[in-house]
């Protein structure tokens, strides 16, 4: 029989590995060209980890994206809302 702590373990791994499944996919997505329509990306919208450097620059140069370093704040803004420069981690 399972104990509650080993249930939540597993829990909380399986929330990890579809979190980083996504960030995987938002990655790809960006540098395939970012092909529309896009997939669904509301998952990342709370998401504070770090993008990679060549997807900060591809969003940067190809969606006009600023003041983001997170996975939150890029999906935010490509749903239009605005950058906000004051946020920090």
């Amino acid at each position: 029989m399972l104990r509650f702590a080993d249930v939540l373990y597993m829990a909380a791994a399986d929330l990890q590995m579809e979190r980083d499944q996504l960030e995987r996919r938002f990655r790809e997505w960006v540098r395939k060209g970012m092909v529309e329509p896009s997939p669904s990306f509301d998952a990342l919208l709370d998401n504070s980890d770090y993008l990679p450097a060549d997807v900060i620059g591809i969003l940067a140069a190809e969606r006009g994206l600023s003041f983001f370093w997170s996975y939150g704040q890029a999906v935010r803004q490509l749903r239009g809302e605005p950058a906000r420069a004051h946020l920090t981690r």
